[in-house]
């Protein structure tokens, strides 16, 4: 039997069979690893988004409590003062009562600040700015928000406008209704 009818791998067979397997598994890890990124900032950008979503409907729920809210303005201002009805439990049952409610943005620090009388409710900086309008509409009154939310950590100039206008259940059917406390005496005690 001579050393040409022995089976075997070649020393060149064996390099190119490693090299292909080197070459997969390299594929296979860099799938892996870029499926992982993708994973991880799309569940930061959820949660983001999550966080973006409570702030603004506790924005919209206090303003359509709101019992008044400023006058109508052309321009938009970082902070909005109302007052809002509160239900308070009490030895007769639950009594509304009104609260203040201040919401201000700090374009220093880029934080969202909300506080119902001494209590702060909001203190977040998702956003890049925040603005408020009011005004009127068919005799009606609301409030537009204005968010400015930087698209993503990489290029944080990049931003997205979203824009809510919110009215307050009680002016807009009291302007509706007029039997529905009409008499400044009946309203409910400021705290």
């Amino acid at each position: 039997m001579s050393i040409r009818d022995k089976k075997g791998y070649t020393l060149v067979e064996i390099i190119i069979a490693v090299s292909l397997m080197v070459v997969m598994m390299g594929g296979m890890y860099f799938f892996f690893v870029s499926g992982m990124r993708q994973a991880g900032s799309g569940s930061e950008k959820l949660a983001s988004f999550q966080r973006l979503q409570i702030v603004t409907e506790i924005l919209k729920d206090s303003l359509r409590e709101s019992v008044e809210l400023p006058k109508s303005s052309d321009s938009y201002s970082d902070s909005l003062k109302f007052t809002k009805f509160l239900n308070v439990a009490g030895e007769k049952g639950v009594t509304p009562k009104t609260r203040d409610v201040e919401y201000s943005f700090n374009n220093e620090e880029h934080k969202l600040i909300g506080k119902y009388g001494s209590y702060e409710v909001i203190n977040t900086d998702l956003f890049n700015n925040v603005q408020f309008k009011s005004y009127k509409l068919l005799g009606k009154s609301f409030v537009r928000l204005k968010f400015n939310i930087s698209k993503g950590k990489k290029n944080p100039s990049k931003t997205i406008t979203v824009l809510h206008s919110v009215g307050s259940r009680y002016l807009n059917t009291f302007y509706a209704k007029q039997s529905w406390f009409p008499n400044k005496e009946i309203l409910p005690e400021e705290e």
